[in-house]
């Protein structure tokens, strides 16, 4: 019978009854009246701290009312998380229901699905009125100890995690809406809602903090270089224009101001994202993610005019081409950006403030909150237009070799000559932002560095491209001058 009980409560579904079951107790004992502010209910298996909210005796200037969780054992007195219940919350819940309960679980088993490594005790935070606890203006903190800090694995981290309740599927356990700063005294926490909260051990990337350093100083001087070198081709083309240059010139011009403005916003955005001034680093989000998609636009329209140019070469004439294509360049990321930014405009929804922790190094950045949004909007958009240049680029490398049997040239140099010209190519319709999709696994950090190394020098590379093509052009204007 034991062995049975053992098994049944091993599914998956029985856990999440018992935990739904668990709660409604839970918020049972959070409606026994008591004539103190305060009530601690030691069970079995779990401890509960029953706490009034008396705001009246809070002064105007605290915005928190810190709870220590409750104890199960005088020997857990170390390692026992506190939490700071933000006090803004109960201003809209009438007076006779400003409870808070604050839950510490003996063993968290019940709580563990697919094989999650807990590294510190597991709470529950609960208000009795249970429609203000998603949604917090302003943050509930907690502070967690390690339990066990000889357990970490290289490409591992620590991260504060929450059981989702409302989950639909087998990720019971996210971080969505929390964040994770590790200091000295532990591992702090701050979430946007109040559920059961630990801190999981959780594998990383794939990424070590040495890694993350150099790759960091690349991506800084490969933008540094592209960011002057797309300023120079602008600046350039600005002065020395004439109304007989063809379309390309125009279409790799904007293309190099997109990639500026990409590179000059990845520039700025960690030291303003370190002042911590909300409305500024929504600002640079903003705009970097719109010099993101403006890249990634014009890469497309990169793209469909070589197609134009080499495939189709009969019959393209388009009226105000340059101008229609500035529209799509410059108008559809707006588009995309404003309507996201008008749609939830709200601090730390779809724009904000992220930190990121690689081993013992923290770093901020402004960036999009939201990971459905950021996954389901880039990726997608990236994804066709990756699909979509990549077969223009085949298309175009196989007419170019093609033409080779037409050439009266050294067949020797020739084909130096095409390789290189499909490499800038590759270069122009941002194919090296694919290296993204391969870094998983054994690849993983071997990408990470020609990701890092191709991307951020993009601008530079297509700047040498610019004064290639602009030099051929030259050649063979005064070539048919001559003639």
């Amino acid at each position: 019978m034991k062995n049975m009980c053992c098994h049944l409560f091993n599914i998956s579904e029985v856990k999440r009854a018992y935990i739904g079951v668990e709660l409604n107790l839970i918020k049972v004992i959070m409606q026994i009246s008591s004539d103190g502010e305060e009530l601690i209910f030691n069970l079995t298996d779990l401890a509960v701290k029953v706490t009034k909210a008396n705001l009246s005796s809070l002064s105007r200037t605290e915005k928190y009312m810190h709870i220590r969780a409750p104890l199960l054992s005088y020997e857990d007195i170390d390692c026992t998380p506190e939490t700071w219940i933000p006090t803004k919350i109960f201003e809209k819940i009438p007076e006779e229901k400003r409870k808070v309960a604050v839950v510490s679980y003996r063993s968290p088993d019940h709580f563990v699905f697919n094989r999650e490594r807990l590294q510190s005790m597991l709470i529950r935070v609960e208000l009795l009125e249970e429609e203000y606890t998603q949604n917090l203006e302003e943050p509930l903190m907690m502070m967690f100890q390690i339990l066990n800090s000889s357990a970490h694995q290289a490409n591992h981290a620590l991260e504060c995690q929450f059981y989702d309740e409302q989950a639909r599927s087998n990720n019971d356990w996210s971080k969505q809406g929390c964040k994770t700063t590790k200091n000295e005294s532990g591992i702090f926490c701050t979430c946007d809602h109040m559920t059961p909260f630990t801190v999981l051990l959780v594998p990383t990337d794939s990424i070590d903090l040495a890694s993350w350093e150099i790759q960091s100083i690349i991506s800084y001087v490969g933008c540094s270089l592209s960011a002057f070198f797309t300023a120079a081709a602008i600046l350039t083309h600005v002065i020395l224009r004439s109304p007989t240059q063809d379309h390309s010139a125009s279409i790799h011009v904007s293309l190099s101001a997109a990639l500026f403005l990409l590179n000059i916003s990845f520039l700025m955005n960690e030291w303003l994202a370190n002042m911590r001034i909300m409305p500024l680093c929504m600002f640079i989000s903003v705009f970097m993610h719109y010099g993101l998609l403006c890249s990634f636009t014009w890469m497309a329209i990169e793209a469909l005019h070589l197609y134009l140019l080499i495939v189709r070469v009969l019959n393209i004439y388009i009226r105000s081409y340059v101008a229609k294509l500035a529209v799509v360049g410059w108008g559809v990321p707006a588009v995309v950006v404003g309507i996201a930014f008008a749609v939830r405009s709200e601090p730390n929804l779809f724009y904000g403030l992220e930190v990121i922790t690689v081993g013992n190094s923290t770093s901020a950045l402004c960036w999009i909150t939201e990971p459905r949004y950021f996954y389901g909007l880039n990726l997608s958009y990236f994804a066709l237009i990756f699909l979509f240049n990549n077969s223009i680029l085949l298309t175009v490398s196989i007419r170019i070799f093609q033409m080779r049997r037409f050439e009266k040239k050294d067949s020797m140099t020739m084909p130096w000559k095409q390789a290189c010209m499909v490499l800038g190519l590759t270069c122009l319709l941002g194919s090296t932002w694919g290296l993204a999709f391969l870094s998983y696994g054994a690849l993983s950090v071997p990408m990470q560095y020609l990701f890092c190394i191709f991307n951020s020098l993009q601008g530079f590379l297509i700047f040498l491209w610019i004064c290639r093509t602009s030099r051929k052009a030259k050649r063979e204007a005064v070539s048919r001058t001559t003639s």
